[in-house]
């Protein structure tokens, strides 16, 4: 698992989450990846206040990805920041709504829908 950050402004950057190569089209964040997301997750944030989380690689999501996800947003509202997540495949989407994150989280349809909810 490998993160690419693209920044659009000072304050809103965009992370997504991808394979280590062309033959990774499809990650887990679970178990055995939430380690290297934890290592990579800082740097790939840097200095942006706003974050939108690109889960379209992502096809499987456990309760370890899930607690790593609501760390980050721990992390960046304490600093004043905020945490959008955006195309998010179906799967990923049912234990999402299981354990009602979109109450917590934005959720959104993709990377311009995230942007432009955070005025952007």
């Amino acid at each position: 698992m490998k993160l690419i950050s693209q920044d659009f402004s000072p304050r809103i950057r965009s992370v997504a989450i991808a394979g280590n190569d062309a033959a990774d089209v499809t990650v887990r964040l679970d178990l055995s990846t939430v380690p290297v997301f934890k290592q990579q997750i800082p740097a790939a944030i840097g200095e942006a206040e706003n974050v939108i989380l690109d889960l379209s690689n992502v096809a499987f999501v456990d309760s370890s990805g899930l607690g790593a996800i609501l760390s980050c947003v721990r992390d960046l509202t304490a600093s004043g920041g905020d945490l959008k997540i955006c195309s998010v495949q179906q799967r990923v989407m049912v234990m999402f709504d299981l354990v009602r994150l979109p109450k917590i989280i934005g959720i959104h349809e993709d990377v311009d829908a995230a942007r432009a909810a955070f005025g952007g």
